[in-house]
């Protein structure tokens, strides 16, 4: 199965009170991070799939990252957000490992396209403006937090979106579900 998210800011210092709507309620960022880590591997398996769409981490040098990271369930592949250096990429490339028929983590520097079903989903960390052509292309995208883009062709995803659904705290949307939810704010 795929899944998609962003934003987790893993051991951002600052986020409990910057987000206080979805995060303001744990008591430490340890807290938090235990419990993305928690719901996340609830709902993905070894097997899967997980698109991140930046944002992983703030404030955390790279071996402790790396630690928590091999703690989630499945494939992840990150697309750079605002809060992710090349550097800290680059970091957790050479530790890479085989996982699942493949590598652990792949890495992408702006973002990417998948295209089924005759559309193309852009997944980024920013909202994207798709013009015209928002009629076959769909945006996948994080950074705005407890906010929605007011365009029909764009979800946020991230962990602290008021768009998709009432989800244990942290934990990935199933990629079917997000271009559900996409398809019905279309209609609207």
């Amino acid at each position: 199965m795929r899944f998609i998210t962003a934003d987790t800011h893993f051991n951002h210092p600052s986020i409990l009170n910057s987000c206080k709507e979805t995060r303001g309620h744990f008591k430490s960022i340890e807290e938090m991070n235990e419990t993305i880590i928690r719901n996340w591997n609830n709902k993905v398996g070894g097997e899967d799939t997980v698109y991140h769409l930046g944002d992983i981490a703030v404030k955390m040098s790279n071996r402790p990252l790396f630690e928590l990271l091999k703690r989630l369930n499945g494939k992840i592949v990150f697309v750079k957000g605002n809060h992710d250096d090349q550097i800290t990429f680059n970091w957790l490339e050479r530790g890479n490992y085989k996982y699942a028929k493949g590598k652990k983590f792949i890495f992408h520097e702006v973002g990417l396209i998948i295209k089924e079903n005759k559309k193309e989903y852009y997944l980024t960390h920013y909202p994207m403006d798709l013009g015209y052509q928002s009629v076959k292309r769909r945006n996948f995208h994080g950074h705005i937090h407890g906010k929605t883009v007011d365009k029909e062709s764009c979800l946020n995803v991230g962990v602290d979106s008021p768009e998709t659904g009432n989800r244990p705290f942290g934990q990935p949307i199933n990629w079917n579900e997000a271009v559900k939810l996409l398809e019905e704010k279309r209609k609207m």
